[in-house]
């Protein structure tokens, strides 16, 4: 369902500029909270990475 959603906003908009903004990377299937500056698990081989973008598009 993802896959044709995204396909669908793009054949609508044109994307201006994108930017990356803060990186959770936390250990799969763990309890850590997320923090303002940014979350790097360095213990757990597992890790699930959470990315905020910034996207800013025109409506064709």
């Amino acid at each position: 369902m993802k896959k044709h959603l995204t396909a669908a906003i793009f054949a609508l908009a044109i994307i201006i500029s994108a930017n990356m903004g803060i990186f959770q990377i936390t250990g799969q299937n763990s309890t850590e909270d997320y923090s303002w500056g940014g979350t790097f698990n360095t213990s757990s081989k597992e890790k699930t990475a959470s990315i905020t973008m910034r996207l800013s598009y025109s409506v064709k």
